[in-house]
């Protein structure tokens, strides 16, 4: 703060200790009055405040900069700041992490979560990378990988990184749609190039299925595909039909996606977009995942029921049809395969229902049901050459050791960035919930911004070493988090028995039944599944967030994935641009607390009393564009006048009067008059007029004339009453017949609830003001907030109607009780 802003203010504070202070509000309070109606009291010993006194007294002066000056500002603060030290730290959280790391009291613990992890890690990695279509030794890359960048640059302490199966299938719809398109290439499934003929398996004969393709060309045939260049290649296109190469170029194309996901994380991490978080609700991104568990779990029933041999279906509607395709070949289903599936299921879901689940307090570390089941799977398979004799699927080749690295073909990613960005977007939501999950338990902050720099630069270095995007895993964070993890070092030794699998016992997953994969992954989408089960209690809380949940699952089951995404972006959009044309607007009444008093929606409390002839609106929203006309016409129904249909009708009494019916109401008005009520047919003249302003009734009489105006359709029920109308201070028209009756001549507008307004929130509180005031009725503005006060002055609201806005309802009633303590002077014209 300069010094003349210090010196103002103490200047300030000087002349405030020098003045009689102002007495407390409990000295000017509410009470009954003796004709039942409530006054306010000691309002005359203490001197009410308008909001332009209060401004030029208290406020202090704006400092203003211009953009050169802010510009050098911020980089001296930033240059002022910087240190070696402090940047090592804020891109690698690790080194604050050891640097209170108590060696003796958390290394047993992180070494036993680290383990537990790495232990659930090696089966689901296997089985949640068989997903995507590619080798299942890719699961295992990924953990390894992901781990250990993460460990270095996340801030989540108990975040397990490594392959995940909601990513794992929607990555698998990338490579389905490539790989369509290089048979398509190929002329596989082109009606005139190949003729392929397939005979299914018939059910098991003897303990085997056999399978019969015959393959014809045609000549003179040519091939071509946008994504595939034949003029650069000696091979031919029967070459990529050999699974090996379908195999080298997915894998290809999953790193180009990747890697570029990952650069574009790390560029909007860094510029400090983490908090884009914030646009997406747990909500939706609930719903993507449950749907995409659906995708997950029906895609293993191929491998249940034995039936690999049908065609992956991929697009819109993917899963229905993959559906229609299972029910219409169920009868090709392997019974052994059934079995031994239904088995592994059962084993690994009662283990984690009724040992790990429920005795989870008393168990240092969960059973590796998962583990324990792959490998006796994996003996029994072997041992009974379950594969040779019943077509068990298995895993068969692993290769040993880790990947070389490689930068993969940016190329190929980049027809299939957008499905890209889905993905490693899901990835970097689920991230960054489960980090602010173990934030809060274990009360430690975490930075969006540096988690979407490590999401991005865990996917990098996936791609670089054979992998795809990857992300944290619920379950796991949990099981390590249960298991004692104290620090990221837990990932460090999970990674390490990863490792260890691939350099030494992966030629042993040779004979690992792809059935006890498709076990773990079923029994894993539990926790998923049993979200729909609170859907009736969602729907209690937030019926928006229950919406934006159905809605998101539907679309992700009946769509796709990535579309149910999309489907629930844009219905949390809607749903919030809803949100904000609705105008939440409360008339409100004054409840005495002892000295004190609230003022609460008249809908909703009781044992409130209200001031005669003064009606109290708050509205409870920001004002803006988006909702101005809409809170218009909630206020004229709260208030039960709407000025616009007041008008109309004065100007339909003009054109057609009714002399019988007016001279009847004359008279019974004439005994209205020692009521401090003025009661009119037509508005004087020079109602309204300020400063030689035309009136508001001139230029509504062409409205009222052709019947246009919103508010006029808005307004009800108002054709048959009478209401009286407060005499004017600017008012000298004389007494005429009556045509209706006004109950109240202030109208107090709290903007209490009002945090934003612009340039229409400006002009709907002067169409108020002039509308009301054309019937008579004053309306006075309290409680702004200082946003809206700066923006009400700039708009050149404060210096036309500044005299009509108060500090707080209090104050506006002192005016309206006591006039001579606050005039309202004549400069209201707009």
């Amino acid at each position: 703060m300069s010094k003349k802003v210090t010196d103002l203010r103490a200047e300030a504070q000087g002349e405030e200790q020098a003045a009689s202070p102002l007495l407390p509000l409990s000295q000017s309070k509410f009470t009954s009055s003796s004709m039942g109606s409530m006054e306010l009291v000691g309002i005359r010993e203490r001197k009410p405040m308008k909001v332009l006194e209060f401004e030029s007294q208290y406020r202090q002066p704006d400092e203003k900069y211009s953009v050169l000056e802010i510009v050098k500002e911020r980089i001296v603060k930033k240059c002022s700041k910087f240190s070696c030290k402090r940047m090592l730290v804020s891109n690698f959280p690790i080194l604050s992490a050891l640097n209170k790391y108590k060696v003796l009291r958390d290394l047993p613990s992180d070494v036993i979560a680290g383990l537990t992890a790495g232990i659930m890690m090696i089966p689901q990695g296997l089985a949640f990378a068989y997903l995507s279509t590619l080798d299942p030794i890719i699961g295992l890359y990924i953990s390894l990988f992901s781990s250990l960048t993460y460990f270095l640059l996340g801030t989540g302490q108990q975040v397990s990184f490594g392959c995940i199966a909601i990513l794992s299938i929607m990555m698998g719809s990338i490579l389905d749609k490539y790989e369509i398109r290089l048979r398509q290439s190929a002329g596989v499934e082109s009606c005139g190039t190949f003729l392929t003929t397939t005979t299914l398996p018939s059910p098991l004969v003897n303990g085997t299925t056999s399978f019969s393709t015959a393959v014809t060309t045609s000549e003179n045939t040519s091939f071509s595909s946008p994504g595939v260049d034949w003029s650069n290649t000696t091979a031919s296109p029967l070459d990529f039909l050999d699974p090996a190469i379908i195999q080298e170029k997915k894998l290809q194309l999953a790193g180009g996606v990747t890697l570029l996901c990952g650069i574009i994380f790390v560029i909007l991490g860094k510029i400090g977009l983490g908090k884009v978080t914030v646009f997406m609700s747990d909500s939706m991104v609930t719903g993507v995942t449950v749907g995409a568990a659906f995708h997950v779990g029906s895609s293993q029933l191929k491998t249940i029921f034995g039936l690999s041999f049908l065609p992956r279906e991929s697009g819109v509607f993917k899963l229905l049809k993959l559906w229609y395709s299972i029910l219409k070949n169920i009868h090709h289903s392997n019974l052994a395969s059934i079995i031994a599936a239904v088995i592994c299921i059962l084993i690994i879901y009662l283990v984690k229902r009724f040992i790990n689940e429920k005795y989870k307090d008393k168990l240092r570390a969960p059973v590796p049901i998962e583990l324990i089941v792959m490998m006796l799977a994996t003996v029994i398979t072997y041992y009974a050459s379950l594969h040779d004799k019943f077509n068990i699927s298995i895993v068969k080749n692993v290769p040993v050791g880790v990947p070389t690295p490689r930068i993969p073909d940016m190329s190929l990613g980049v027809e299939y960035l957008g499905d890209g960005l889905v993905i490693i977007i899901v990835a970097f939501a689920q991230t960054v919930s489960v980090a602010k999950l173990m934030g809060m338990k274990h009360n430690y902050a975490v930075d969006s911004s540096q988690e979407m720099y490590a999401v991005g630069m865990v996917n990098i270095v996936c791609a670089i070493f054979s992998g795809y995007i990857s992300g944290a895993s619920v379950s796991r964070s949990m099981v390590q988090d249960g298991a004692g993890g104290k620090t990221q070092i837990a990932s460090l030794f999970a990674a390490a028995l990863v490792l260890l699998v691939m350099l030494f016992i992966g030629p042993y997953f040779y004979y690992v039944p792809k059935i006890a994969l498709s076990a773990i992954i079923i029994v894993s989408l539990r926790s998923l599944m049993l979200k729909l089960l609170t859907i009736p209690e969602m729907w209690r809380k937030s019926k928006v967030d229950c919406m934006v949940f159905v809605i998101t699952v539907a679309a992700s089951v009946i769509l796709d994935a990535d579309l149910g995404l999309l489907v629930g972006v844009g219905v949390s959009v809607l749903l919030i641009l809803f949100q904000a044309m609705r105008s939440s607007v409360d008339m409100t009444t004054h409840i005495a607390l002892g000295e004190q008093g609230v003022w609460k929606s008249k809908d909703k409390y009781y044992g409130g009393e209200d001031v005669a002839g003064v009606k109290v609106v708050r509205i409870n929203s920001p004002l803006y564009f988006f909702n101005a006309e809409i809170t218009t016409n909630a206020i004229f129904r709260k208030t039960n006048l709407n000025p616009l249909k007041v008008k109309k009708e004065c100007f339909e009494s003009e054109v057609k009067p009714d002399k019988s019916e007016a001279a009847s109401k004359a008279d019974a008005g004439s005994k209205d008059v020692g009521k401090d009520k003025i009661i009119i047919d037509t508005l004087p003249p020079n109602h309204g007029r300020h400063n030689g302003d035309l009136t508001a009734v001139d230029a509504e009489k062409g409205d009222a004339q052709n019947g246009n105006g919103s508010a006029v359709d808005e307004a009800k029920g108002h054709t048959n009453s009478t209401h009286e109308v407060p005499q004017l201070a600017s008012s000298n028209a004389p007494v005429q017949a009556p045509i209706r009756e006004v109950p109240f001549s202030t109208l107090i507008l709290d903007l209490s609830g009002v945090s934003f307004v612009d340039l229409m929130g400006v002009k709907a509180l002067e169409f108020l003001i002039v509308k009301y005031g054309s019937v008579g009725v004053d309306v006075l503005v309290t409680n702004v907030c200082e946003n809206c006060l700066d923006t009400l002055k700039k708009c050149g609201f404060m210096a036309k109607q500044g005299d009509r806005v108060f500090l707080t309802n209090e104050t506006a009633f002192a005016f309206k009780q006591f006039p001579e303590t606050l005039q309202i002077t004549e400069n209201t014209k707009l």
